[in-house]
């Protein structure tokens, strides 16, 4: 099984009744674009980050739960 690095963030995405698609396509990136940086092929830039909270109605603290701490455990093990 594949490792799922945002997985929390991804669960956020569906509990808000959004698709990985229907959020890129309201961040306006790419739906490919966005599929690479759920899968750490790149990263999400600040303004991404931003925008993608007030989509699923982050709260301060989820932005490093959910942004932030996928992304540091995934270096750590490396």
């Amino acid at each position: 099984m594949v490792a799922k690095p945002y997985q929390k963030l991804y669960g956020r995405i569906v509990a808000q009744g959004e698709t990985c698609t229907s959020v890129a396509k309201k961040m306006n990136i790419s739906a490919q674009a966005m599929s690479q940086k759920m899968h750490l092929k790149s990263y999400f830039t600040a303004k991404e980050m931003e925008m993608m909270g007030k989509i699923l109605g982050f709260s301060p603290s989820e932005y490093y739960t959910l942004l932030i701490e996928p992304l540091i455990k995934e270096r750590n093990k490396q």
